[in-house]
């Protein structure tokens, strides 16, 4: 009996084959480059690829694992000097590094983040600086409570409505029936308004509003924006999982870990953002790392390891950094 031909365990990268991203066996080894990396030939299209081709890896000189443990260390809240020091690269290798590792999380949440069953939703801003605390900035967030799936993250210079605008819009274009988002909450902004009611006609949606003192906030006032009331609004947050009473609670919750996930955006801190298009890219591998690779507390009790990913039935295991990073997307 004729041994079985074994498949190649690699996934094919051409771009002409009809089996693109998928293993089978018209792969073959063609070459073998000077640093040990294997090109492989795809039969069925007759085009040689890399197995690094479309991933962070691509054209690297040093090991994968580096770029994998500086982004471990980035999306913890490490700060650059530090990873700097201990991998002994370079600051301009660094930024290289999580430029091609934003580009590739960036690409792969966009194709996850389709058809989503959202039934309650949170928006919450967090307000930073850039420099030397020279101009404020903004970083918009936005999380579905039942399986605290970090839905999108926007760094901008302004608070204002083009800017809610745009994040409402954004994850409104993630869900796949938003006439079925039963309940929205949102902080005091006014800005918020007008979205919410063009996108979401069939939610409830109520506002948080909190008058600060100098030791935290003074008062906490709810209102009703759409809904039949303040009670119908609470039985919402508690049918769909989004806690006890009209709250921000999961986004403020979400507040915190984004700033412990990112250096740049701790408190009282002298090493603030030295460019929004850095804050963003290093706030996509945490985004990335947040839903996919790692266990949320609350999710995990008594079931297992469970990411935000799992618990919205995008994943059916935690990914580990090789995987997320040789995704074909």
């Amino acid at each position: 009996m004729p041994n079985k031909k074994r498949i190649p365990p690699v996934c094919c990268r051409s771009e002409e084959c009809p089996l693109r991203g998928m293993r089978h066996s018209g792969i073959h080894i063609h070459a073998y480059q000077k640093n040990g990396e294997i090109i492989h030939k795809c039969t069925l299209s007759g085009k040689t690829f890399s197995p690094r081709k479309g991933t962070p890896f691509a054209n690297m000189k040093r090991k994968p694992k580096e770029l994998i443990q500086a982004m471990k260390l980035v999306s913890r809240g490490t700060k650059e000097a530090a990873i700097i020091d201990a991998l002994e690269i370079t600051q301009k290798t660094l930024n290289r590094w999580i430029e091609k590792a934003a580009e590739h999380c960036g690409r792969f949440i966009a194709a996850q983040f389709v058809n989503l069953k959202c039934k309650a939703l949170q928006f919450d801003e967090i307000k930073s600086y850039e420099g030397k605390k020279d101009n404020e900035l903004w970083i918009w967030q936005a999380i579905d409570p039942k399986s605290k799936l970090w839905l999108h993250v926007q760094v901008t210079r302004s608070r204002d409505g083009s800017n809610a605008s745009r994040i409402v819009r954004k994850v409104w274009r993630m869900i796949k029936e938003p006439e079925m988002v039963a309940i929205i909450s949102t902080d005091g902004l006014q800005q918020y308004e007008t979205p919410v009611l063009h996108c979401f006609k069939n939610a409830a949606y109520v506002q948080i509003i909190k008058e600060w003192g100098t030791d935290g906030p003074m008062e906490i006032k709810r209102k009703v924006i759409t809904g039949e009331s303040m009670e119908y609004a609470k039985r919402m947050f508690e049918k769909y999982e989004a806690g006890k009473g009209a709250n921000t609670a999961y986004t403020e919750r979400l507040n915190g870990t984004i700033r412990a996930y990112v250096s740049r955006l701790i408190r009282r801190t002298y090493g603030y953002a030295k460019s929004i298009r850095r804050l963003q890219q290093i706030l996509i591998v945490a985004q990335c790392a947040y839903n996919f690779l790692r266990a949320h507390r609350t999710l995990s009790k008594g079931r297992g390891k469970t990411t935000p990913a799992m618990a919205a039935g995008l994943a059916d295991h935690a990914l580990t950094w090789d995987e997320l990073f040789h995704a074909i997307v």
